[in-house]
């Protein structure tokens, strides 16, 4: 279960958005909102806390998922930036709970990290649709 809700992680990134003098976001410099699902919302806040202790006034340009894994788009050094996004590599999106590299059951698959529950029958993990369809690489 989550201590943290969207509405946690959306109170903290507040401050690392980019700004017009009359403090208003500047959405000309980012997407001024967390593209994620509930389950990311702890390991988000922590990762925002990393971010302040290497630069209190970082600012953040995106905070999306893609192909499964969280990307964090700051003016970060870089192996911060990873270290952010590697805090949800085996965390459900939907729960919060363990989840794994999962991906919708079909040639063309569509990515997400889920856990078995979250998973249901459109998803599969990474390796079953590997054994299935062939590896991509």
């Amino acid at each position: 279960m989550s201590k943290y809700t969207l509405d946690d992680v959306a109170e903290a990134l507040y401050p690392h958005w980019p700004k017009y003098e009359d403090g208003s976001i500047d959405t000309r410099q980012c997407w001024a909102n967390a593209d994620i699902q509930k389950g990311w919302a702890d390991p988000l806040i922590y990762g925002i806390r990393i971010g302040v202790d290497v630069d209190p006034h970082f600012v953040v340009h995106q905070v999306k998922e893609k192909f499964g894994g969280l990307r964090f788009y700051a003016t970060l050094p870089h192996e911060t930036e990873t270290m952010i996004e590697s805090l949800v590599i085996n965390i459900c999106e939907q729960c919060g709970e363990v989840g794994t590299l999962s991906m919708t059951d079909g040639k063309y698959p569509w990515y997400k990290t889920l856990c078995e529950d979250c998973r249901g029958d459109k998803y599969i993990d990474k390796w079953a649709w590997d054994v299935k369809y062939g590896s991509e690489e």
